[in-house]
């Protein structure tokens, strides 16, 4: 993968000027890209494919992002924004067993706490 070493930099940069964080090493980030075979088509425009994270929430780690077309990031990203059901940001919390989670899912969230109140009926 031609110039890898200074794109992953790029990226890494770019998404700390975005404050998110980032939990990916050279090795993983590489790893991400060639199990998607979209390395060559990589980019921001129309029928490009961009690294994204899930619900465009939470670090960049491998458990969080894939490989997707822009525009469906874009269209994710905007659907997300607009909800105002949970929260934009992805926090600890404590589960049903009383474990801690370092990250949840904000769905995975308001799915519980759905869950939680069908329960108490």
């Amino acid at each position: 993968m031609k110039g890898a070493r200074r794109k992953f930099i790029d990226h890494r940069h770019r998404a700390a000027r975005r404050g998110i964080e980032w939990h990916l090493t050279f090795e993983e980030w590489c790893e991400i890209w060639r199990k998607s075979g979209q390395w060559e088509n990589r980019g921001v425009r129309r029928g490009q494919y961009v690294m994204a994270r899930n619900w465009d929430a939470g670090p960049y780690a491998a458990w969080n992002v894939d490989i997707q077309l822009s525009a469906e990031n874009v269209r994710t990203g905007m659907i997300w924004k607009r909800s105002r059901r949970v929260k934009t940001e992805w926090q600890p919390v404590r589960v049903t067993d009383g474990e801690r989670a370092d990250w949840m899912d904000p769905l995975a969230i308001l799915e519980a706490q759905e869950e939680r109140a069908c329960n108490q009926d």
